[in-house]
C-alpha cells in the first residue's frame, strides 16, 4: 500500500492500549495479527494491518451486543 508505515511491536502493544510485546507476539501467533515484515532481524507489522485488526475485534463486539 502507499505510504503504509512499519511498526515495530512495541507501537503495535501501545495501540491495543499497552499490553505487552509478548501478548503481541501470542496474537501473531494465534493469528489475530498478520503474521510480521522483517527488517534485518526486526519484526514489524503493517499498519494497515493492525488497523484492519482493531477494526475487526470492533465489529466482532458489536456483533455480540446485537445478541
Amino acid at each position: 500500500m502507499e505510504n503504509d508505515r512499519l511498526l515495530r511491536l512495541r507501537a503495535v502493544a501501545e495501540m491495543y492500549g499497552g499490553i505487552s510485546v509478548k501478548t503481541v507476539r501470542r496474537k501473531i501467533a494465534s493469528r489475530d495479527l498478520p503474521q510480521p515484515v522483517y527488517v534485518g532481524r526486526t519484526p514489524m507489522l503493517l499498519l494497515s494491518e493492525v488497523v484492519a485488526a482493531i477494526e475487526r475485534l470492533r465489529m466482532q463486539r458489536d456483533e455480540r451486543m446485537k445478541q
